[in-house]
């Protein structure tokens, strides 16, 4: 069947398959792309516990910091309640072996709140020192995971980019098609390949009489 659009029904279709193309690789790509963030997801969350293992030291001081804290907050109210204990008993005029027996158990409260602030201290140093250097791991692990994000972003930016590019080309050789093909172009087109001839038929030139005479005469053919 020969129609007059035949030339753009053909830039159509090539357009159209072009766009399916561009698409599905697109597509193809983005998929690709969804599988190397999840691949990428499991092996975070692997590093992660690996990190967590790694500095469970830290853990431990932070948890020895923390009993530690609270014992040093007890025993300093217990202090401050034997010294209390002591000035009460002074203020009253208590026995000399009551005030002795109070000196003694401030004396007591007084060293083993020393020891746990010396303890503290201590612990103090060792977890700036171990939550420094845990600090600066999960920092490098979080940079290389942020790092890693944007490079996935990236690459799906420029994909997106590529096929917004590729179909922005499509169209504009459609547009060319357009412009190529105009309804003058397409009308010559389709009589050119429905002719049945480019000379002008001539017109016939006069029978003669004779030639007529001797058509009737022949008369039907002989069977």
């Amino acid at each position: 069947m020969c129609s007059s659009d035949l030339p753009m029904l053909a830039a159509l279709k090539s357009s159209s398959d072009k766009l399916c193309q561009i698409h599905g690789t697109t597509l193809n790509k983005i998929n690709e792309l969804l599988k190397d963030i999840l691949k990428y997801g499991e092996d975070l969350h692997k590093k992660h516990k690996q990190i967590k293992d790694e500095e469970s030291a830290t853990s431990d001081v932070v948890k020895s910091l923390q009993d530690t804290s609270t014992l040093l907050t007890k025993q300093k109210e217990f202090y401050k309640a034997k010294q209390s204990e002591l000035e009460k008993i002074r203020r009253e005029n208590g026995t000399a072996k009551d005030e002795e027996k109070a000196e003694s158990k401030v004396k007591k409260a007084t060293d083993d709140y020393r020891t746990l602030v010396e303890k503290y201290s201590t612990m103090l140093e060792e977890f700036e020192k171990k939550m420094g250097t845990s600090c600066k791991h999960f920092q490098q692990a979080e940079t290389l995971y942020l790092t890693h994000m944007i490079d996935f972003m990236q690459t799906y930016v420029e994909n997106v980019e590529t096929s917004h590019n590729e179909v922005g080309q499509v169209n504009l050789d459609l547009e060319q098609q357009l412009v190529n093909n105009s309804v003058e172009q397409m009308l010559q087109s389709f009589a050119l390949q429905r002719h049945t001839g480019l000379v002008k038929p001539g017109v016939p030139g006069p029978v003669e009489l004779s030639d007529l005479v001797t058509v009737k005469s022949a008369g039907p053919p002989s069977d």
